[in-house]
């Protein structure tokens, strides 16, 4: 990977990681249901702007999206029925525990499930050192849960 790639991943893990505390501090007086709503509606007004700003610019070839065949519009429905219900299903957590111990639960099991898929699906290759930090992740899971209320 490149020095770009880096940079984006670091990004990435700063939004990841300040995310979930945004979302429990923003919904504090609202229901799960109210907040979801609320973020969606914010996300698409933004959306709608970037969408302006790429059409303004030709930055997007919208014919490209017109064209996709059935399945990769399947695939686009399915990944954004995945996205709501990650979104809810996250804000549901950190409004009813503590952020921290939810995303030390979290992002060491979405590491582990998405290497099972590329392996398993997507054949992507995998080496002995990924093969032990995997069990290192395993392990770490292991022991946050058991020393989770000591």
């Amino acid at each position: 990977m490149n020095r770009r790639s880096y940079m984006m991943m670091f990004i990435l893990v700063l939004c990841w990681g300040l995310g979930p505390y945004f979302k429990k501090i923003s919904s504090k007086n609202l229901t799960k249901d109210e907040y979801l709503m609320l973020n969606h509606v914010i996300v698409s007004v933004i959306l709608t702007f970037y969408g302006i700003y790429l059409y303004k610019n030709n930055k997007c070839d919208y014919k490209k999206i017109i064209s996709l065949d059935s399945k990769q519009n399947l695939m686009c429905v399915i990944s954004a029925i995945i996205s709501i219900i990650g979104g809810f299903v996250l804000v549901n957590l950190v409004k009813e525990n503590d952020t921290s111990m939810v995303m030390s639960h979290i992002e060491p099991l979405v590491i582990l499930f998405t290497t099972a898929i590329g392996v398993l699906f997507l054949h992507e290759k995998i080496n002995k050192q990924q093969l032990i930090g995997i069990g290192m992740i395993t392990a770490g899971v292991y022991f946050i849960k058991k020393y989770e209320n000591k």
